[in-house]
């Protein structure tokens, strides 16, 4: 399993943290590469391979270009401003080993299902994959259709998280759960913070900016949540509303 990544090249001396809480863990990837269109020595010292990349797209250059660089390697991405927990790839590869054909994310934030009122509608194998935390992703788990750069940027441009998970849903992959903690927040405060969001407006809601590009992409692909096995990532019930004022559940 390598690791993936991105970064602004204005945040690169901010990675080091990120890197080095990896490299700190108790087991390592097979490497760790980094895709920059700039990049000036901010990362020596560390074991990281520089791939110095044309074009941008954003947060989802972390992983288009692994993948055509590593077609038959699990890719795990990573966020460049988080600090990892020593296990972090401990788990996951323990993880690989029972499901080498599955997604793999951390989705062991049970107070997700407790604060939201269609907890019903999905299982633990149904969650939206967190990227900050990490995601472990197959080879050929997506299409020739995940490298559409035309429709990424015009309907995702800064959810990554959605675009991948789209995809890979459009090719019918399961997710399954690591239990990988990178937040220190407790179940009780989770519960609080996300209790507190269900009595905020839409907008303050969609403070992670997935919910109006995962309905412009269902839209676009012709896609229900139905058809895609109801796996539709958490949100609360301002969005459960939305999307079924729009027909897609």
């Amino acid at each position: 399993m390598i690791i993936s990544f991105t970064s602004l090249p204005s945040q690169l001396r901010n990675c080091r943290p990120a890197v080095e809480s990896i490299l700190s863990g108790y087991a390592k990837p097979d490497g760790i590469h980094l895709y920059v269109t700039e990049y000036h020595n901010e990362l020596k010292g560390l074991p990281v391979d520089i791939h110095k990349v044309e074009k941008d797209f954003g947060p989802a250059t972390k992983l288009l270009y692994a993948l055509k660089d590593f077609p038959n390697e699990h890719i795990m991405t990573i966020d460049n401003d988080r600090i990892y927990d020593r296990d972090v790839v401990f788990r996951y590869l323990q993880t690989l080993e029972r499901n080498p054909d599955s997604v793999i994310s951390d989705l062991n934030t049970q107070a997700h299902f407790d604060c939201y009122p269609f907890r019903q509608m999905c299982g633990m194998d149904k969650m939206f994959p967190e990227g900050f935390k990490g995601v472990v992703y197959p080879p050929r788990c997506f299409d020739k259709e995940v490298h559409n750069t035309d429709v990424l940027m015009k309907l995702s441009p800064k959810a990554d998280d959605v675009w991948f998970y789209v995809q890979h849903l459009r090719r019918g992959n399961s997710v399954v759960n690591a239990g990988v903690e990178v937040n220190h927040l407790n179940s009780r405060q989770n519960k609080k913070m996300l209790s507190t969001a269900l009595h905020k407006t839409h907008n303050q809601t969609d403070h992670l900016g997935w919910i109006a590009p995962f309905e412009r992409l269902l839209k676009h692909y012709g896609m229900t949540c139905n058809e895609a096995k109801k796996e539709i990532p958490v949100c609360d019930i301002f969005t459960l509303r939305r999307l079924q004022a729009k027909g897609l559940i």
